[in-house]
């Protein structure tokens, strides 16, 4: 055999093991990125919602990564909690992220007691920013305390610049109740309104479920007219 043969041969044989190794190497089964592309997102859903009646609002937000919920370590599902009293906090992280603000870089306030959970600290930060919300006087916002109906009108007459052209005649709100002008001008913009008794009931706590409800009028209210 020449050398020239047997060189040939020899790399010949070197290319054939190459390509066989390679081939060894590849995924039998491996997803094309356009195959893993096209599987539908596994969306994640509250357990304690089915029955509710703000099953479709939780729902909606919960599908824009508006609002969050609760984890139970034990079975890793999530609960809502929607009859629990929503605080401070968040009702400013859901209603910051369904107005889709840009979030606030800064970091220095005169608020003393934000500076714990550093993702609340950005929302709040925000709301601060846009003037949404306000301290107290002391200079504390109380991020995991409760809020009440007549402060989630105050934050949305602020956040949605909202005008009240008549007064609302609720016989809990008296004429010289700090809130009043906000109350009659949610109540206008249809975002909430008060009970049946004809009350508004101002400082009653609202529910997880209430805020949500309002948020997603809210989001629906500021959505563009796309029919026609």
């Amino acid at each position: 055999m020449s050398l020239k043969r047997s060189f040939n041969l020899i790399f010949a044989l070197l290319t054939g093991a190459a390509v066989w190794l390679g081939a060894l190497s590849l995924p039998a089964e491996a997803a094309s990125p356009t195959e893993a592309a096209g599987r539908p997102a596994v969306l994640p859903e509250f357990r304690d919602i089915a029955s509710h009646w703000a099953k479709a609002e939780i729902t909606a937000l919960l599908r824009k990564n508006y609002i969050d919920g609760y984890r139970d370590e034990t079975t890793g599902q999530l609960d809502f909690k929607p009859d629990q009293p929503i605080t401070r906090a968040e009702f400013v992280r859901y209603l910051v992220k369904a107005k889709e603000l840009p979030l606030s870089g800064s970091t220095e306030s005169d608020l003393t007691d934000i500076g714990k959970n550093k993702e609340d600290l950005a929302y709040i930060m925000t709301a601060v920013d846009y003037g949404l919300v306000n301290g107290y006087p002391d200079h504390t916002f109380r991020p995991d305390s409760t809020i009440s109906r007549a402060e989630i009108a105050a934050i949305l007459e602020r956040s949605e610049m909202l005008k009240s052209g008549k007064e609302t005649a609720f016989r809990d709100v008296p004429a010289g109740y700090w809130a009043k002008d906000a109350i009659s001008a949610v109540r206008e913009a249809k975002l909430f309104d008060g009970y049946e008794d004809g009350t508004f009931r101002p400082d009653q706590k609202m529910t997880r479920a209430e805020a949500v409800a309002v948020i997603y009028r809210l989001f629906s209210r500021e959505q563009p007219d796309t029919s026609g």
